[in-house]
This record gives structure tokens, sequence and C-alpha cells, in this order.
């Protein structure tokens, strides 16, 4: 699969990274055909989704131009 990172609350993501550098990110799945199954047999076939935790270490850096196609391409 592949991921995107949006940044609609960057300006506040920047300052609360400043302070405290722990992060969560929840990927779920957006299949309206898994949560239909999911809802009319009462359980998930599989996970529906997956939280991770880590920490941001270093710089920011830019997106190559090559990351930037592929969003481009996607979108």
């Amino acid at each position: 699969g592949t991921g995107y990172y949006f940044e609609v609350f960057s300006s506040q993501t920047a300052k609360n990274i400043k302070h405290n550098p722990r992060i969560c990110v929840v990927i779920t799945d957006g299949g309206i055909g898994f949560w239909v199954r999911s809802l009319f047999t009462g359980s998930f076939h599989k996970p529906c989704g997956v939280k991770l935790h880590g920490k941001v270490v270093g710089e920011r850096r830019a997106a190559t131009n090559a990351e930037v196609q592929v969003f481009v391409k996607r979108h």
C-alpha cells in the first residue's frame, strides 16, 4: 500500500512537536466494502487498521521531485 501525509494541521503540529516529539499515526482501511461487510456480519474479517507510535527525530526534509510527481499523478 501507499500512504500520504497531509499537512492539514501543520502549524499546530510543528509547534507541538517542538515541545513533545512523540507521535501516533493511525491507519485504517478506507474501503466502503470492508466497512459494509463488517457492519452486516458484525465482525471484522481482517484487522481494520493499525496504530503506530514513534518519535520525531532529525530535521524535516522537503519531498523529492519523484515523491511529488507520484503524489500529483494520484490526485
